[in-house]
């Protein structure tokens, strides 16, 4: 199943109008139909209000059959996953997709410069970044700052905050918490 198809179920399932979920998530109605039918991938900060506004980790809507043991990937798997690449112009892979009801959600980020879209992110939680390859001007609130491999960030999510990749490529490690130990229980 597909995460628009996914997101839908859920919706439909609470009984609950796109309307109303689009509201809460911060969204038109027309961009939560877009990704429904799977005409627009949302960004990680949008799939997380998301999933915050259904009550359900992000995880369950990206792999709905996923399990709460160990979790191993490979490199050859995750490089033979095709990463989600958003309508803000960078494509992640969920470094973590078969673990349900997860504290924390893991994703490997990689960006190119000048197909980055403009906009601010905003969602609930924290957010842990940590460079891998190339640089990249990280904006949280009304502070910015210059990352390059090696460096981190951590910060409440629900700052506004926005990313721009300095050199051709930038890959980053971007791991997500909820609010609350019930948030990620649900």
């Amino acid at each position: 199943m597909t995460l628009g198809k996914e997101i839908r179920k859920v919706r439909r399932r609470q009984g609950r109008t796109m309307t109303a979920v689009a509201e809460c998530a911060g969204m038109t109605k027309s961009m939560l139909s877009k990704i429904e039918n799977d005409a627009a991938l949302p960004s990680v900060a949008a799939l997380t209000r998301l999933a915050d506004t259904l009550g359900v980790n992000p995880g369950q809507l990206l792999e709905p059959s996923a399990h709460n043991s160990t979790v191993f990937t490979s490199r050859a798997d995750r490089e033979a996953t095709a990463p989600v690449r958003t309508e803000k112009g960078y494509t992640f892979r969920d470094l973590a997709l078969s673990r349900s009801g997860k504290a924390m959600q893991p994703y490997l980020f990689e960006m190119r410069r000048g197909e980055i879209g403009s906009g601010h992110l905003t969602h609930s939680g924290e957010e842990f970044v940590y460079m891998l390859e190339g640089r990249v001007r990280y904006r949280v609130g009304a502070v910015t700052y210059n990352l390059e491999p090696g460096d981190s960030l951590y910060f409440d999510a629900v700052e506004e905050h926005d990313v721009e990749p300095l050199t051709e490529t930038a890959v980053y490690l971007g791991i997500f918490t909820s609010d609350t130990k019930e948030d990620a229980e649900q």
